[in-house]
């Protein structure tokens, strides 16, 4: 019953428009986090989930040009 609720889930997001996608993402999934799960258990989930994705490789790049800048700045 967890995987049927799970999935419906995941096709009402894959509905979404690209900015309600944004919306949900950076405003709802963080306060259910932060309401739901301690802090640690928020980074948790989402450094396993991102340790294999391409998505932690931009992270690393992002925090290579941010830590570049302020060496310079």
């Amino acid at each position: 019953m967890a995987n049927t609720k799970l999935e419906n889930i995941r096709k009402s997001i894959e509905q979404l428009s690209l900015d309600e996608k944004r919306e949900f993402f950076s405003d709802i999934v963080p306060d259910v986090c932060d309401s739901s799960l301690t802090k640690e258990g928020c980074r948790t989930i989402f450094e396993e989930r991102l340790s294999g994705s391409r998505y932690l490789e931009s992270f690393e790049e992002l925090r290579g040009v941010e830590g570049t800048a302020r060496s310079v700045g």
